[in-house]
């Protein structure tokens, strides 16, 4: 499936949002969907998922990240759909435990962990990136793992000004 659109960004976020649609027998996960397809709409329309051999070539680092969330992604729905087997990896495994329990939790530990994985996984790619561009995937990781720890551990994150916040922020 992530294969099959590989070389068009437009299918890439049709694919996407295909994993938020409603399912019978299955919690609805749509409320999910908007911040993913957001950010996909951004790369889009940067241009950073136009394939190599288009007339303005998009980046290899970040089709390849998100084609592991895409696969990452793709892969849990049909592990919940029934498919038999294991998951491939943790992310996956993340993707599953989302599906079947949906809450801001599951799925920022779902998409993270596909992220960063794909982010380690690719990072060679980079080389190929000018340095601006470098720097900025740095800073979108670094946000990514800084809004992650205000979700999972909000007063861990907040250290001494979660009392800011109106008292203790729960730590679940």
């Amino acid at each position: 499936m992530v294969a099959a659109v590989r070389d068009d960004p437009a299918l890439r976020l049709e694919l996407a949002g295909t994993f938020y649609d409603d399912r019978p027998g299955r919690a609805s996960v749509r409320a999910y969907r908007r911040a993913e397809l957001a950010f996909m709409r951004w790369q889009v329309s940067r241009g950073v998922l136009a394939p190599p051999e288009s007339a303005r070539p998009g980046s290899g680092w970040w089709r390849s990240v998100n084609e592991s969330l895409l696969r990452d992604a793709c892969e849990a729905g049909r592990l919940a759909a029934g498919r038999p087997g294991p998951a491939s990896g943790p992310a996956v495994a993340r993707w599953t435990d989302f599906l079947s329990a949906p809450s801001a939790r599951t799925w920022y530990r779902a998409h993270n962990a596909s992220i960063v994985a794909a982010y380690l996984e690719h990072r060679q790619l980079c080389a190929a990136e000018v340095p601006v561009e470098r720097f900025f995937m740095d800073v979108a990781m670094a946000r990514l793992v800084c809004v992650h720890a205000l979700v999972i551990r909000p007063r861990l994150a907040a250290g001494r000004l979660a009392a800011a916040g109106g008292g203790r922020a729960p730590d679940r």
